[in-house]
């Protein structure tokens, strides 16, 4: 199974709406799924959720995420997604919960190639990238974004399965 811990926040208009406009007009990757736009902190696999049963014991806390604009990442399945400075806050909570399992994560999540993000649209094909990039440029991206939670999320699972939401005060 895999499992995603993923900070969410407040329902923000522009990024639905790119998300819905991206998904009707480019890709539907997104439609049925469950999900919603979030930064992923960590992501791995196990056998069962028992892994990280310390996520519960991080205490609730205050941060600002900053974004830097729309980006992506081009290959086989290319995605789109508003880029998020990666400071020293947000690091310091991405370690934190890379301490409560001793899974080995994939490479993307390792503290020195850890991109946060987030996505907005992917599973693209390259004809496709294009078309979403240009309907995310159209959106106002806010400049700070205020996590409301953090969610473990069984990704294994269509749609994604919220398992337990610790909230952010």
């Amino acid at each position: 199974m895999q499992f995603a811990i993923v900070l969410g926040f407040d329902k923000i208009k522009q990024i639905d709406e790119a998300v819905d406009k991206i998904g009707k007009e480019v890709n539907p990757f997104f439609v049925d799924s469950g999900y919603f736009p979030h930064v992923t902190l960590i992501l791995y696999e196990a056998e069962n959720v028992d892994s990280v049963k310390k996520f519960y014991q991080i205490r609730p806390f205050k941060l600002s995420i900053k974004t830097k604009g729309i980006s992506g990442f081009n290959g086989e399945k290319s995605t789109v997604f508003i880029d998020v400075e990666k400071d020293k806050d947000l690091l310091k909570l991405h370690d934190k919960y890379l301490r409560i399992t001793d899974i080995e994560l994939s490479d993307y999540y390792k503290t020195e190639n850890y991109h946060p993000h987030i996505t907005l649209a992917t599973d693209l094909m390259p004809e496709e990238v294009l078309k979403a990039k240009e309907i995310a440029e159209s959106i106002k991206v806010p400049k700070s974004i205020q996590p409301t939670h953090v969610s473990l999320i069984d990704a294994t699972a269509k749609p994604y399965k919220v398992i337990g939401t610790v909230v952010i005060r």
